[in-house]
């Protein structure tokens, strides 16, 4: 397959991932596929040792794997908007260095599906939720939070909810469009990408739900870890998700001509902010409600929301707000 045209592009983030990168590549290398792939990797900088395990799939793997091993840390959302315009293929997948295929045909069914149906951007699939040495996370059934419609559209979005995790999806090459200014990659947010991507993906077509598990999501809160999950989960930082979701709102308006409204998930937020508070009462988490409340734009509003949160807490009121889990 040395000489065929490269029909897909993988990329692969990592970041001080030296206990699970492993399980991530082995998924890559027992794909089953009748095309030319390669997987471009970024490693933002890693210091635990993640980078010799590149280097040995690199030389094992010379015609496949091309390593991008930075000598200082440049941010998630930046190493992944490199890796994207480094992507020669008409297609390209989603991998995070923590995170595994399980099916051996996912790149060749994904790939088949998007050769078939051109009127879809990108597909996803199912996936399982597993913990940290990738055992079923029992808290989340097939898929967690995920969307489960057939179709993804912008309504869905607005709604706060994701396609699928990030290692199910596979999309046109948008980024092979020299014509367009793809930097709100990095400049939304220096830690989250998946809704910017997804977001520019809605710009150019629907997103396809392909009825199958073929992926595992290593899903971690840990307050001290490096994966976005424990950043704003487990740190609670979530006045900086909300001014991610007002960028997003802006920049769909005046750059896509798309009037995206986030304000469900934006409540949704702000509620998780308020109980967050209620069984911590520290200073630091009234401080993100303050900041949380001016960046709203309605604090009125907000405040009541913030009284309704608490009175319902205290006496055991039933929340009327479907889903209060972050779902980044």
């Amino acid at each position: 397959m040395d000489g065929e045209e490269i029909l897909l592009s993988i990329g692969v983030l990592t970041y001080n991932q030296k206990k699970y990168v492993r399980q991530a590549l082995d998924g890559i290398i027992m794909q089953k596929v009748n095309f030319r792939y390669e997987v471009i990797v970024g490693d933002d900088c890693s210091t635990d040792g993640t980078q010799d395990i590149l280097r040995e799939y690199a030389q094992k793997y010379p015609n496949v794997f091309r390593l991008v091993l930075r000598d200082e840390n440049v941010g998630a959302t930046k190493n992944n908007f490199d890796l994207k315009h480094r992507a020669r293929g008409k297609y390209f997948a989603c991998l995070e260095g923590d995170d595994f295929w399980t099916d051996e045909y996912k790149l060749q069914i994904q790939v088949d599906f998007l050769e078939g149906h051109p009127e879809y951007i990108g597909c996803v699939h199912k996936c399982i939720f597993v913990g940290e040495n990738g055992e079923p996370n029992e808290k989340f059934p097939v898929n967690g939070y995920y969307c489960n419609e057939e179709v993804f559209t912008i309504k869905e979005f607005e709604h706060g909810d994701l396609p699928g995790q990030t290692a199910t999806l596979m999309y046109h090459n948008i980024f092979l469009d020299h014509s367009r200014d793809f930097s709100i990659m990095y400049t939304a947010s220096d830690k989250i990408g998946d809704k910017t991507a997804i977001l520019l993906l809605l710009s150019y077509g629907n997103i396809y739900n392909i009825d199958r598990v073929m992926s595992c999501y290593r899903y971690i809160i840990n307050p001290n870890g490096s994966n976005v999950s424990s950043g704003y989960i487990g740190k609670n930082n979530r006045d900086e998700l909300m001014a991610y979701l007002i960028t997003l709102e802006e920049y769909a308006k005046t750059e896509l001509g798309i009037p995206l409204n986030m304000d469900y998930k934006k409540r949704n937020i702000f509620v998780a902010a308020v109980t967050v508070w209620l069984k911590n009462k520290t200073r630091e988490n009234a401080a993100v409600i303050g900041r949380m409340l001016a960046l709203s734009g309605k604090p009125v509003a907000y405040g009541w929301l913030k009284y309704k949160t608490i009175f319902q807490k205290w006496f055991g009121w039933k929340i009327l707000h479907r889903d209060i889990r972050i779902k980044i």
